[in-house]
C-alpha cells in the first residue's frame, strides 16, 4: 500500500473533521429548533393563563357571594403558585446550562427564549398570589357585610 503524504493525511482528516461538525451542528441545531419551539409553547400558554389570572381578579370584585368558603380553591391556587415556582427556577437553570454551553451563541435565541419563560413565569407566580388575596379579600368582605357564608 503507498504511503500517503501529509497534504493526504491533512485532507482526509480535513474531511473527516467537516462530517463529524457538521452531523454535530445538525444535532445542535434540531435540538435548538425543538427547544425554542417549547418555549414559545410555554410562553403562550404561561400568558393565557395570566390572561385567565387577570380576567377572574376584575371578576371577583363584581361578586356578591363568597367565592371560596371551604378554602379548596385557595389551596388550589396556592399548590399552583408552587409548581410555578418550580418550573421558574427550573427554567433559570435550564437557560444557565444555555448560557454555560459554548456550542450556542447569543444569536440562536436560546437566552432570549428562557428569558421570556422566566419572566412571564414571575409574572403569573405574583398573579397567583393577587389571586388568591382577591379570593380571601371578597369573601371577609362578604362575610363582614352579610354576617354568614352562603
Amino acid at each position: 500500500m503507498a504511503r500517503l503524504s501529509r497534504t493526504q493525511l491533512d485532507l482526509m482528516f480535513f474531511g473527516q473533521e467537516i462530517k463529524a461538525e457538521s452531523a454535530r451542528s445538525f444535532s445542535l441545531l434540531k435540538d435548538i429548533e425543538s427547544t425554542l419551539s417549547f418555549l414559545n409553547r410555554l410562553v403562550a400558554q404561561l400568558h393565557a393563563d395570566i390572561g385567565y389570572a387577570e380576567e377572574s381578579i376584575k371578576a371577583i370584585e363584581n361578586l356578591k357571594n363568597t367565592v371560596d368558603p371551604d378554602e379548596s380553591i385557595s389551596t388550589s391556587l396556592e399548590e399552583a403558585q408552587e409548581y410555578i415556582n418550580l418550573l421558574h427556577n427550573l427554567l433559570i437553570s435550564k437557560r444557565q446550562t444555555g448560557r454555560d454551553d459554548t456550542r450556542l451563541k447569543k444569536s440562536d435565541g436560546i437566552e432570549e427564549a428562557y428569558t421570556k419563560a422566566i419572566d412571564a413565569a414571575a409574572y403569573l407566580h405574583n398573579l397567583l398570589n393577587y389571586l388568591r388575596r382577591a379570593v380571601n379579600e371578597q369573601d371577609a368582605r362578604f362575610i363582614r357585610n352579610t354576617g354568614f357564608i352562603n
